[in-house]
């Protein structure tokens, strides 16, 4: 029997479970004043299962796709050498709870203001049972098909918390292939990383309709370029008039307390 092992990656940035995983908190920010932290994972299915617990880096692309980069390691935006956690192979049973804990240190040798890593967590491939006999004929074969899921959590390590200044440019909306999206460049002005929710509303007459609301945005680049679909919005043309879209920013504090930045655009 051949087995062959899919293992499909979920980086998690606003969801809290994916398949047969659940996974909290889905980001983790660790300075001076939040040393700690701690990131729990419970199976939801009827097997256990084991996952090794590891670093891996990712490289963010400017329309917000992210990339692994083991090369980028021990780059001075990683920050691997600055965190410990433990344990690094836990064993899942179903409904039961697993936590890991996270520690940052080192934070005045920082070369940078802010660091990131992701805490990736891998599935154990399970070890074939050897007395189990398999018959085939000569024209046939078998495969043992079991699709994994490894997880990655973000982790930010901060030397000291502080205004992270950004903008919105080039605000729009458009139609393409039927679907009505909207779209701006998200602008980072410093070497901290954002992270945020986005809202984009129609202004009609000072009463404000929302359109469309996406959670849990992150930014590693100096811009990155913001497209989703508007939810709200019928199929066809886009009405004339004014939207508005807001950024949320509140990667180290809490959401009613984050920076708003807004961006205008008319439809005539």
């Amino acid at each position: 029997m051949r087995k062959l092992t899919l293992v499909a990656l979920t980086l998690f940035f606003t969801n809290s479970s994916f398949g047969n995983l659940q996974v909290y908190p889905t980001r983790l920010f660790l300075s001076p004043r939040s040393k700690t932290g701690t990131i729990s994972i419970k199976l939801k299915t009827d097997e256990p299962m084991t996952y090794r617990v590891s670093t891996m880096f990712y490289e963010m692309l400017p329309d917000g796709s992210m990339k692994q980069r083991p090369d980028l390691a021990r780059s001075e935006e990683s920050a691997k050498k600055y965190l410990r956690y433990s344990p690094k192979r836990i064993s899942l049973k179903p409904g039961v709870e697993q936590v890991v804990r996270i520690s940052a240190r080192r934070f005045k040798s920082m070369s940078r203001k802010e660091v990131r890593t992701h805490l990736y967590f891998r599935p154990e491939e399970k070890t074939p049972n050897k007395n189990k006999k398999n018959k085939l004929t000569k024209k046939e074969s078998a495969f043992d098909l079991r699709a994994q899921v490894a997880v990655a959590i973000p982790i930010i390590v901060s030397s000291e918390p502080s205004e992270k200044p950004h903008s919105i440019e080039n605000f729009k909306l458009f139609t393409e292939n039927g679907t009505n999206y909207f779209s701006f460049n998200l602008v980072n002005n410093s070497e901290r990383y954002l992270y945020g929710d986005i809202k984009v509303y129609k202004n009609n007459s000072g009463d404000r309709k929302l359109l469309t609301e996406v959670k849990g945005i992150s930014s590693y680049i100096p811009k990155r370029l913001i497209k989703f679909s508007l939810t709200e919005l019928n199929k066809g043309s886009i009405p004339n008039g004014e939207y508005l879209a807001e950024f949320n920013e509140y990667s180290s504090v809490k959401k009613e307390e984050g920076k708003i930045t807004k961006a205008q655009f008319i439809k005539k």
